[in-house]
C-alpha cells in the first residue's frame, strides 16, 4: 500500500491543478455565495433591531460596496495591476 501525506496548501493546490477538470474555479464560484451570505446576516439583524429604514440604508450601503469591489476587481484583472 502507498500512503500519501500532504501538508500545507501547496500540496493541495498541486493535486487540484493536476486534475483534468478545473475544481479551483468552481470553488471560487462557491465562495462568491458564501461572501454574499455573510453580508446578508448583519442586514437581517439591523432590520430586526433598528427597523426597516435603517435596514434598507444598510442594505444599500452593502450593495454599493459589493458592486464597487467587484468592478474594481474586474479592472485589476483586466489591466493586470
Amino acid at each position: 500500500m502507498v500512503y500519501f501525506c500532504f501538508t500545507g496548501i501547496s500540496a493541495i493546490n498541486a493535486v487540484l491543478t493536476g486534475l483534468p477538470i478545473d475544481l479551483i474555479g468552481g470553488m471560487g464560484q462557491v465562495g462568491t455565495y458564501v461572501v454574499t451570505g455573510f453580508a446578508i446576516f448583519p442586514i437581517i439583524a439591523i432590520f430586526m433591531q433598528f427597523g426597516a429604514k435603517k435596514g434598507l440604508i444598510s442594505a444599500l450601503v452593502v450593495l454599493v460596496a459589493r458592486i464597487l469591489t467587484l468592478s474594481s476587481l474586474q479592472l485589476v484583472l483586466m489591466h493586470g495591476q
